[in-house]
């Protein structure tokens, strides 16, 4: 009888872990730094790349340094991601250098 109980729970568990896929458990806050390509550092650039960062659906909060051109982007792992984030910059004329770093 005690062996069916665990064959029944392991049976659910294998259930459950395929029905869910490959979809975070639970959604993370997630951080990501990367270099972006600007044309210059001045205030209208900075913002434009900014703009660009917050039109991305997922986007907790972010940070563009004008000076070293990186961005600083914190987002909810469970609406959007890495790649996402780097598409949506390069199609808003921001296109990444290098590979980004993910800081959390």
């Amino acid at each position: 009888m005690k062996q069916r109980k665990y064959l029944l729970a392991i049976c659910l568990v294998s259930i459950m872990f395929l029905l869910i896929g490959s979809q975070p458990l639970f959604a993370a806050e997630r951080i990501v730094k990367m270099v972006v390509l600007m044309e210059c550092a001045c205030a209208e650039t900075v913002n434009r790349a900014g703009s660009a960062v917050k039109d991305i659906p997922g986007v907790l909060d972010y940070d563009v340094n004008g000076f070293t051109r990186e961005v600083t982007v914190k987002f909810d792992d469970a609406k959007t991601n890495v790649e996402n984030i780097m598409e949506g910059l390069t199609k808003r004329y921001f296109p990444i250098e290098g590979q980004p770093e993910i800081i959390k």
